[in-house]
């Protein structure tokens, strides 16, 4: 089973985005998307639409921790 900060990584991976990227867009500190990362916190629900949106991933990879990491929109 993968965790949300494994998923997040690979997400980010897949698109190519850092940390900093990911903060700037989200208007969010760069520590909390650490914290996102590696599994210490979890982002809100507005900023997992975000996400979703800047990443391009299904919201579902953040519900379903068992599906593939990306799925299609």
């Amino acid at each position: 089973m993968t965790s949300f900060g494994q998923r997040l990584s690979v997400a980010m991976k897949n698109a190519q985005k850092s940390q900093s990227d990911i903060a700037r867009e989200l208007s969010v500190s760069q520590p909390s998307v650490h914290a996102w990362v590696h599994d210490k916190n979890w982002p809100s629900i507005k900023n997992v639409l975000a996400l979703e949106s800047y990443l391009g991933v299904s919201v579902n990879w953040v519900q379903n921790v068992s599906s593939p990491c990306l799925e299609a929109r």
